[in-house]
């Protein structure tokens, strides 16, 4: 019986190479996760099974389970972790897996939130102008997970939308303070 280095394993096959070995092709892209139906217990909710692609994690809320690549593999075949560990590198080209980035690329896009505010008063605390934040996708988020936060768009060097920083608090200095040698002040464009 051979030796398996799990690790190993795990550093070659990422979750989304082990989805499309096992022929799952039904997730969608929600808020950065892959969602849809269980391919473990077939529960049928289109929001029971999420994968976490840049942690190489996915879970199951109907079978209240989850873990990795090598997990997912083991349960959905009903096997053993060894078993899938080998199942896994059986024809399975032995490449570094994709970076998170890379990863998202190829499930889909990243697309802007249409529902944040930019002209909210949160947007101008932060300072920034209300058409220069409709103009660069800066806005307030009402809901989702980061309800109560000033977004601001993260882009690739061709313009692609990556993600977004929240802003949450933002604390005013009096006029007549005076900062330490080693901090520069950025000053508004």
């Amino acid at each position: 019986m051979s030796t398996i280095d799990f690790e190993e394993v795990k550093a070659k096959v990422s979750i989304v190479d082990g989805l499309q070995k096992l022929g799952i092709d039904n997730l969608q892209v929600r808020n950065g996760q892959l969602r849809g139906s269980c391919p473990c217990c077939n529960d049928q909710n289109p929001r029971a099974f999420v994968v976490t692609v840049a942690k190489g994690v996915w879970f199951c809320f109907s079978c209240k389970e989850g873990g990795d690549v090598l997990t997912l593999v083991a349960k959905v075949k009903g096997i053993s972790v060894r078993e899938a560990a080998q199942w896994l590198i059986e024809d399975t080209p032995t490449t570094k897996p994709a970076a998170p980035q890379e990863q998202q690329e190829r499930t889909q896009p990243f697309h802007s939130l249409s529902y944040l505010e930019p002209e909210h008063e949160a947007v101008l605390a932060v300072g920034f102008n209300p058409a220069f934040a409709k103009r660069v996708g800066i806005g307030y988020a009402p809901k989702g997970v980061a309800r109560g936060s000033v977004l601001l768009p993260i882009r690739d060097e061709q313009g692609r939308l990556e993600g977004y920083v929240g802003v949450q608090e933002v604390t005013y200095l009096p006029a007549d303070f005076q900062l330490p040698e080693n901090v520069v002040q950025l000053k508004k464009a």
